[in-house]
């Protein structure tokens, strides 16, 4: 891919570490960017960083714990609504989930 302007990027985990590098990069090539975190107070710090950094590229913020199925479909649904698509360019799955594990005796 030569340029990400004018693609969009779904990002994973986008509210802290490498997931806010990756929308703020992402961001600032002018890619639109959908993230989603569990952690909502992060992610509106990133939106908030992102967007005043890139102004002009949409960037937008949903909650999802992607170890759910029923979040992940919702966040699907909502991200091609809210970017007015039917498919995305790029997919960083940059969170990892939590599932629980039992010990087994």
């Amino acid at each position: 891919m030569e340029s990400f302007k004018n693609k969009i990027a779904v990002v994973t985990g986008g509210g802290a570490g490498m997931g806010r590098e990756l929308v703020s990069q992402l961001a600032r090539e002018g890619c639109e960017v959908a993230m989603c975190d569990v952690m909502e107070e992060n992610m509106q710090e990133t939106l908030s960083l992102v967007s005043s950094e890139s102004p002009d590229v949409k960037i937008s913020s949903f909650s999802c714990d992607v170890s759910s199925e029923e979040d992940v479909i919702s966040f699907r649904d909502q991200v091609l609504e809210e970017h007015k698509t039917n498919h995305i360019n790029l997919l960083f799955n940059n969170e990892i989930g939590r599932a629980s594990c039992r010990e087994r005796v």
